[in-house]
């Protein structure tokens, strides 16, 4: 399963399940402009396999044990989807925003280099105020209900 966000995005529904980790494009696919599929390809990697080596040591490689991991991928992938989101808007403007808010300047430069995984929540605020915003997708969360058997 996977959700449409604009013709170049797609989320998958699960970022795993029994057996399997997903990361990079086979994860989420926000937008070829912002170029942020190799920035979500090189940290969900690096999160992955940290969680992995984790689990070997722990002796758990359970798709519960990745909520941790599908929670911090999808707090950054929401916060670039975000700003995909207003960039896209005709009338947006970032200097608009920094205009009225020049100590948000910062976190737009933050966001768009990449450092996504922050609280956000003034910046989105405002720019709230210049373009509408989507809500979080309420997808990206381990599939932890057991597969079928093959027979």
């Amino acid at each position: 399963d996977y959700f449409i966000t604009s013709e170049y995005s797609f989320h998958s529904q699960h970022c795993g399940e029994e057996g399997l980790l997903l990361v990079g494009d086979a994860y989420c696919f926000l937008d070829p402009v912002f170029s942020s599929g190799l920035m979500l390809a090189l940290k969900s990697g690096v999160m992955a396999a940290d969680e992995v080596h984790q689990g070997l040591v722990d002796g758990d490689l359970s798709p519960g044990r990745f909520g941790g991991y599908a929670k911090s991928l999808r707090e950054g992938i929401e916060n670039m989807r975000k700003l995909v989101y207003a960039f896209y808007e005709p009338e947006f403007s970032f200097k608009k925003v920094i205009d009225r808010y020049p100590d948000l300047a910062g976190d737009i430069t933050d966001c768009l280099s990449g450092d996504v995984n922050k609280d956000f929540s003034k910046l989105w605020k405002a720019i709230g105020e210049f373009v509408p915003l989507p809500d979080d997708l309420p997808v990206g969360m381990p599939k932890t209900e057991a597969l079928p058997q093959a027979a």
